[in-house]
């Protein structure tokens, strides 16, 4: 609720100048910026905005592996990157991967949908290859720890997706405890 009132900013899709000034009505209370466009421009920002989160945060987990194996404070350094104002701090949060109702559903439809036309979407075929991978990092960091994990008992908290939610929709938690029960 409190994301719903109080948005970075509100993409309106329409097709008619009656449908706009009705919108334009309606959102009028919001204090953010408001962009109209067509319906179909309107669909594309919401698929490249969620990609672009989605690779921020593919991009901060391959950093983090990398940053492990050299010992080095992945947090201080996306805390350094995230002062650049060109690149912003949000999504820079090495971890699990992301999950949830949006960012795998969105960058997969984009991906399907750069194939019909065509096109091979490297980037964003990274994008899931990275966050497919990124939950079994964390069996391997526990495997340092305990080689043998038949027959221990291990407590996993968080099993949203993100804070703050009780939404375990793609959740990246549920593969890592999937795994965890074949070990």
């Amino acid at each position: 609720v409190y994301d719903f009132f109080n948005p970075d900013r509100i993409v309106i899709g329409v097709k008619d100048d009656r449908t706009r000034l009705i919108l334009e009505e309606l959102y009028k209370p919001f204090k953010c910026p408001k962009i109209f466009t067509d319906i179909k421009t309107a669909e594309m920002i919401k698929y490249a905005s969620n990609a672009f989160l989605a690779t921020k945060i593919s991009f901060a987990n391959e950093i983090g592996n990398i940053c492990k194996k050299l010992g080095i404070d992945v947090y201080k350094v996306f805390e350094g990157v995230g002062l650049d104002h060109r690149i912003n701090p949000a999504f820079f949060r090495a971890g699990i991967g992301f999950g949830g109702s949006c960012l795998p559903k969105d960058v997969k439809a984009l991906i399907r949908k750069a194939e019909e036309l065509g096109e091979d979407p490297k980037i964003l075929k990274a994008v899931i290859e990275v966050n497919e991978k990124q939950p079994l990092k964390m069996i391997e960091l526990l495997k340092k720890h305990i080689p043998n994990l038949r027959e221990k008992k291990i407590g996993v908290l968080g099993l949203a997706f993100k804070p703050g939610t009780d939404d375990v929709r793609e959740s990246r938690a549920i593969i890592i405890v999937n795994k965890l029960l074949e070990e």
